[in-house]
C-alpha cells in the first residue's frame, strides 16, 4: 500500500490530503483544485463569484456549476433547519467586524467574553429565497443579504476533492480542510478511517470515530474570535435569531453525516441549541456531539462510531428512522465493508 500526504494552507486554513494507492501527483490534482475553488468563492477575492453575487444586489449572476451547487446546498441547509442554518449572514459578520481574511482582524485574549451585538433583522423571519437556475447556470441572492460560504465551502470542497481523486483511481482519499474531514474508500491500515475530534490542534482529542465513507465536520468558538469595532469580543458563528455572535454553553459541536456540507449543516445547528441540534441529526440519519465546560453530551447514533473506533469491530449499519418529515437516506454516512482499524487520518482542529 502507497500512501501520500501533502498539507498546505488555503481557504484561510490548514489543509491536508491523503491519497492511498493512487498517483502521487493526485495530491497536486487535490491542491489545484482547492485553490480553484478558493477564487471562485471567497468573499475576500474581489473578482470571485461569491464577490460578485454579493455586489449584484438582487440581480441574476452567472456562476459556475460548483458554486451553483454550493448555493443550493446552503438553501437546502436553510429549509431543512427552519433557517437555523443560514449562509447569508455576510452583513451581520461585516457588522461584528469580520470584514478581511481572519488574519488581519484584531487578536482577542482566550479570557474575553462574546458580546452581543444585534446587527441584523433576524434570518430566521427571511421569507425570500435564494433563487437558483441550473440550466442558465444563474443565482440570485435576496435583495440586501450577502452570501458566506465560510464552513459549507469548506465541507463541500472536501466533498468535490475527494470524490474526484477517487474517479481518478485513488483507493482511497482523506481531505481535511480546517476540521471539515472527508473520508472515502481504503484507509492506511484498514477500510475504516479513525478521526480525532479536537477543540484546538493541541488539545487531547475528546472522542475517536470510525467512519468508512462520510464526513466529520466541527464547529468551535475557541479559534474564530476577534476585538470589533465596538471594542469588544465576538466569534465567527453568528446566531441567525439575533444577528450575533452566538451565545450558547456549547464550546464545540461536532456532527456526522454523508457528506462534508451536510455535516457542516449539522453541526452548526448543534452548536446554536444542543438538544434541537442533536435531535435533528438524529432524525434524518446523522449523528452529533456537543461539549460544554460541563461535559459531552451525545446523540444515539455517535456511541457505534466511537465504540467501532475504540474496539476495531465492524461499524454497525447505518442508523436512523424513515420521519415522514425527512428522508434520512441522503444524509447517512455508509457503513464499511470490513473491520475497523486506527489509521492516521485529518484530525479536527
Amino acid at each position: 500500500m502507497n500512501v501520500f500526504v501533502d498539507a498546505f494552507r488555503a481557504m484561510g486554513t490548514e489543509v491536508e490530503v491523503t491519497v492511498i494507492d493512487g498517483d502521487p501527483a493526485l495530491l497536486n490534482v487535490a491542491s489545484q483544485r482547492i485553490a480553484d475553488l478558493e477564487q471562485r468563492w471567497s468573499r475576500f477575492i474581489a473578482s470571485s463569484e461569491v464577490s460578485r453575487l454579493n455586489r449584484a444586489g438582487g440581480v441574476s449572476t452567472r456562476v459556475s456549476a460548483d458554486t451553483l451547487a454550493l448555493v443550493a446546498h446552503a438553501q437546502e441547509g436553510f429549509d431543512l433547519t427552519g433557517g437555523r442554518f443560514d449562509a447569508l449572514q455576510l452583513t451581520a459578520l461585516e457588522r461584528l467586524g469580520y470584514v478581511g481574511s481572519f488574519e488581519t482582524l484584531s487578536p482577542a485574549s482566550g479570557t474575553d467574553g462574546v458580546a452581543r451585538l444585534v446587527s441584523v433583522p433576524p434570518p430566521s423571519n427571511r421569507v425570500a429565497r435564494i433563487e437558483s437556475d441550473a440550466i442558465a447556470s444563474t443565482v440570485r441572492l435576496p435583495a440586501g443579504f450577502g452570501f458566506d460560504p465560510g464552513g459549507i465551502g469548506k465541507g463541500f470542497a472536501a466533498d468535490l476533492v475527494t470524490e474526484e481523486l477517487r474517479a481518478l483511481g485513488a483507493a482511497g482519499v482523506c481531505v481535511n480542510v480546517g476540521g471539515d474531514v472527508r473520508v472515502s474508500g481504503t484507509a492506511p491500515h484498514g477500510d475504516v478511517w479513525i478521526i480525532a475530534v479536537r477543540d484546538r490542534a493541541d488539545d487531547e482529542p475528546v472522542a475517536d470515530v470510525a467512519v468508512a465513507d462520510g464526513a466529520v465536520a466541527t464547529t468551535s468558538r475557541s479559534r474564530r474570535r476577534w476585538r470589533g469595532p465596538d471594542g469588544r469580543v465576538h466569534h465567527h458563528i453568528v446566531d441567525p435569531a439575533t444577528g450575533s455572535s452566538a451565545l450558547t454553553p456549547v464550546v464545540h459541536a461536532t456532527a456526522i453525516a454523508s457528506e462534508g456540507w451536510r455535516a457542516e449543516i449539522l453541526a452548526k445547528v448543534a452548536f446554536l441549541d444542543r438538544a434541537e441540534g442533536i435531535a435533528l441529526a438524529e432524525r434524518v440519519g446523522a449523528t452529533a456531539m456537543v461539549a460544554t465546560a460541563d461535559g459531552i453530551v451525545t446523540g444515539h447514533g455517535w456511541a457505534e462510531f466511537a465504540r467501532r473506533a475504540k474496539s476495531g469491530e465492524q461499524e454497525a449499519t447505518p442508523m436512523g428512522n424513515d420521519s415522514a418529515h425527512a428522508d434520512p437516506a441522503p444524509w447517512r454516512r455508509r457503513g464499511p465493508n470490513g473491520p475497523a482499524r486506527r489509521a492516521k487520518s485529518g484530525e479536527l482542529v
